[in-house]
């Protein structure tokens, strides 16, 4: 099976990231395929994947006025995101999409990729901040009426 695995971070910074990668190294060992998405950061693990990880977003380090403002915007939709989220799909075409932290430098927009519309495949969300776990088919509609 391939499975696409969503994670804000792909460094071990938390215990998000430790069952993240313990799960892509789980599902390899059971002989599945595995693809990433993420966000850049100069502590990331090597990956194949990482030219579809959208650019690094901080919002708690020293940054100008005016960089605040213009990364604002993308803490609720990110076209970057979605862009880039759409064109690994194209390349991977997943059976199974499994995300976990996508808030902020990421966020739901991910889910608007125009693959999601054509190509159903099982999807969950995984959010400490957003709260549900939402399980089931994606047919480009579900996620936005659970939530």
């Amino acid at each position: 099976m391939r499975i696409l695995l969503v994670n804000k971070y792909f460094y071990r910074k938390g215990g998000a990231e430790t069952y993240f990668f313990a799960l892509a190294e789980g599902l390899r060992a059971l002989g599945h395929e595995v693809a990433f998405f993420s966000m850049q950061h100069p502590n990331n693990e090597p990956s194949y994947w990482s030219k579809y990880f959208v650019s690094e977003k901080d919002y708690v380090g020293k940054i100008s006025a005016f960089q605040k403002v213009k990364e604002a915007a993308t803490l609720v939709y990110s076209f970057e995101a979605k862009r880039k989220f759409e064109a690994l799909l194209e390349d991977f075409k997943p059976d199974v999409i499994h995300m976990n932290n996508v808030h902020r430098q990421l966020t739901l927009s991910i889910l608007d990729a125009p693959y999601l519309k054509k190509s159903p495949c099982a999807s969950g969300l995984y959010c400490a901040r957003l709260h549900p776990v939402v399980p089931g088919i994606h047919d480009g509609g579900w996620l936005r009426q659970s939530l």
